[in-house]
């Protein structure tokens, strides 16, 4: 194996994130204990679960519920990130917030929308129409510090995301104008 070269690249799932949560929690309070959960069957998935003052046992965490916390914060974060709000991810992470970029002109980027639009109108399949805005939109990790093996950091946001970012754009132009201008050097 060569120098440098990553030999596996692991990517945390909201599965993984559970395992993880359940151990920390089992960890710290010995009266919790795992039961398999029979209804998602899957490996090695157990319900964290606890006796109550009456001796029955009550289900502390699931990870169905543990899922629908997370998938709400999102929403709440994706909101955020619709009107302009910078996220925060502490220990040093740096943010996420909406960016607007000063396009460079020196390479023509495809307008595919109103390049398919006009080819309907005429017929002629070899015109194309290029973006002419000053600027163009994305979501994007700023990096407050560099971090310690940062190429295995990676911050993409999801197809929904991107296309819901796209939508509020549309809809609403003057939003970007609440996100950060970054030039071109």
């Amino acid at each position: 194996m060569k120098k440098g070269k990553v030999k596996d690249i692991f990517t945390h799932h909201v599965i993984d994130m559970y395992r993880e949560y359940i151990k920390k929690e089992m960890d710290a309070n010995p009266n919790l204990y795992l039961v398999y959960d029979r209804v998602l069957c899957i490996k090695d998935l157990h319900l964290l679960c606890k006796r109550n003052s009456r001796g029955k046992e009550e289900i502390v965490m699931s990870y169905t519920l543990f899922r629908s916390i997370l998938e709400k914060c999102n929403k709440l974060i994706i909101d955020a990130l619709l009107t302009g709000e910078k996220f925060y991810f502490g220990h040093s992470l740096g943010y996420i917030e909406g960016s607007r970029i000063e396009r460079n002109f020196e390479k023509k980027m495809v307008n595919y929308k109103a390049t398919k639009e006009l080819q309907e109108e005429t017929g002629n399949p070899e015109l194309v129409v290029y973006h002419t805005d000053n600027t163009y939109c994305r979501i994007a990790w700023k990096k407050l510090r560099t971090l310690l093996n940062s190429v295995f950091y990676e911050f993409v946001p999801t197809v929904h995301f991107k296309r819901q970012f796209s939508t509020t754009l549309t809809a609403n132009p003057t939003i970007q104008f609440l996100f950060t201008l970054y030039k071109r050097r």
